[in-house]
C-alpha cells in the first residue's frame, strides 16, 4: 500500500513554534496564597435581608458617606429634593434607563465571612446616583455686559454684499448712501458737461475758419 501524504485534520500555525520552544509553566505572583474552591460558588441571601430590595447608589469621589444620615428619594414625578452634607448640596436620581439584567452581570454582591468574602445570590433591584447641586447666583446683566462701541462709519462706502437672509431694506443707512451716490452722480455729470463745452466751441471755431477760407478763395478767382 502506498504511503499517505495527507495532512492532519486540524492545522495550527503555532505547532512548529511549540515544538522548537520550551513551554513555560504558569508561575503565580509573589505573596500568592492558594485558596481551596468552595462547594458552592455563592452563598445564600442573608436571612436578615429577606423580602428586601438591594439598591446600588453611586456617589461622587470623596463623598462623606459616614455623615449621610438619611437619603430623600421621591417615587413620584414631582422631582427629588436636594439635601445637604458637609455644607454642600446634593441630589439623588434614579437611573431608569438601566437594564437590571445587564447591570447585574457587571456587579456582584459579596458578604464578609470571617477573613474572606463570598458572593451573594441576591440581585440589584434599583440603581441610583448622587451628584452635587451647584446654585448659580443671579447675574445683573446691566452691570456685567459692557456696552458695544459702534465702529465709525466711513462716508462714500457702498455696501454691495449682504449677509444671508438680509437685503438693502434691512439697513437704515442705505437711503443715506443712495443720496450720496446721487450727489456724486450730479458732480460727475457736471464735470463731463464742463469738459464737453470747450470741445464744442473749438469745433465751431474751426468750422467758421474753414468757411472763411473757402469764401476768400472764391473771391480771388
Amino acid at each position: 500500500m502506498a504511503p499517505s501524504y495527507k495532512s492532519s485534520e486540524y492545522i495550527n500555525d503555532s505547532d512548529s513554534d511549540l515544538s522548537e520552544e520550551e513551554i513555560k509553566e504558569y508561575e503565580p505572583p509573589r505573596h500568592f496564597n492558594k485558596v481551596s474552591a468552595s462547594k458552592s460558588s455563592s452563598s445564600d441571601f442573608p436571612s436578615g435581608l429577606k423580602d428586601k430590595e438591594i439598591w446600588l447608589i453611586k456617589t461622587p469621589r470623596g463623598f462623606p458617606i459616614k455623615e449621610l444620615k438619611k437619603l430623600p428619594i421621591s417615587f413620584t414625578n414631582d422631582g427629588n429634593e436636594s439635601f445637604k452634607v458637609s455644607n454642600l448640596s446634593y441630589q439623588v436620581n434614579e437611573d431608569l434607563n438601566a437594564d437590571v439584567g445587564d447591570s447585574n452581570n457587571k456587579h456582584t454582591i459579596f458578604t464578609q465571612k470571617k477573613k474572606s468574602y463570598k458572593p451573594v445570590s441576591g440581585k440589584i433591584s434599583r440603581f441610583y446616583s448622587i451628584h452635587e447641586v451647584v446654585q448659580i447666583p443671579e447675574i445683573n446683566l446691566d452691570k456685567v455686559v459692557v456696552p458695544r462701541e459702534n465702529v465709525e462709519k466711513i462716508k462714500r462706502l457702498r455696501m454691495r454684499h449682504f449677509p444671508t437672509g438680509y437685503g438693502a431694506d434691512d439697513y437704515e443707512f442705505e437711503d443715506e448712501e443712495e443720496e450720496d451716490d446721487v450727489d456724486a452722480g450730479k458732480v460727475l455729470k457736471k464735470a463731463k458737461t464742463d469738459e464737453k463745452e470747450p470741445k464744442e466751441k473749438k469745433h465751431k471755431k474751426d468750422k467758421k475758419d474753414k468757411k472763411e477760407k473757402k469764401k476768400s478763395k472764391k473771391e480771388k478767382h
